[in-house]
C-alpha cells in the first residue's frame, strides 16, 4: 500500500479538538534537554482536564546548524535550522494527545510522519555523531545500524538523533565520509 501523509492528522487538528472536548483543558510544555546546549531540544508536554493530568509526551529534535543549497544554487534553511525548538515541542503535543486518544484513525501525527518519510532522493549527508560530535556516521554493513567511526558508538537504524540529519540527495554534492575504509580497527 503507498505511503499516505495526507491521512495522517496534524497536531494542530488534535490541539483543537481537545480544547473544544474540555473547556478546563490545558496544555503545558517543558523544555528538558539542557538550556546551555540548544543543538538538541527534548520536551516533554502534559495534558491536563481540570487540575488532573491526563498523559505525558515527549519528542526531541537536533538543531540543523547549514544553509542548504537547492538544486537551482538557491540557499534555504531547512526548518530545523530555525525552528527545531518549535518542531519538539510541536511533536511532544502531539504525542502526549495521542495518548490521550486524541489521534484520529492514526496515532503518528502528520509531523511525526514527514520525520519518517524517506523519499528515494533522500540518504544520509556527512552526519554527525550524537555522542562525540564529529562528523564520522556510517551506515554498519552488518545490520542496518550506524557506526560512529571517531568514538565507536552505535546507534539504532531509527535513531532519531541520526534521522534528523538526513538531506535529500540533489542538495549536498559529497556523498558522505571521505576516504574512509574498511580496516580491522572499524570492521564495519
Amino acid at each position: 500500500m503507498k505511503f499516505d501523509l495526507d491521512s495522517y492528522e496534524p497536531v494542530e487538528d488534535r490541539i483543537k479538538r481537545f480544547y473544544a472536548d474540555h473547556e478546563d483543558g490545558r496544555i503545558v510544555t517543558f523544555l528538558r534537554s539542557d538550556p546551555n546546549n540548544m543543538d538538541y531540544a527534548v520536551f516533554e508536554a502534559q495534558v491536563y482536564v481540570g487540575e488532573e493530568m491526563k498523559a505525558t509526551g515527549w519528542a526531541q529534535e537536533m538543531r540543523d546548524p547549514e544553509i542548504h543549497i537547492s538544486k537551482k544554487g538557491d540557499e534555504y534553511e531547512s526548518v530545523n535550522f530555525a525552528a527545531w525548538l518549535e518542531n519538539a515541542e510541536t511533536s511532544a503535543i502531539g504525542r502526549a494527545l495521542a495518548n490521550f486518544n486524541y489521534s484520529g484513525s492514526k496515532r503518528p501525527s502528520r509531523e511525526e510522519m514527514q520525520k519518517v518519510q524517506r523519499p528515494e532522493n533522500v540518504r544520509p549527508a556527512n552526519m554527525t555523531c550524537p555522542e562525540c560530535g564529529k562528523p564520522k556516521i556510517i551506515k554498519s554493513k552488518y545490520g542496518p545500524e550506524w557506526y560512529c567511526l571517531a568514538c565507536k558508538a552505535k546507534f539504532g537504524q531509527d535513531e532519531p538523533r541520526i534521522t534528523v540529519q538526513f538531506v535529500p540527495t540533489d542538495i549536498v554534492e559529497n556523498p558522505g565520509v571521505d576516504d574512509v575504509k574498511e580496516t580491522d580497527e572499524f570492521p564495519f
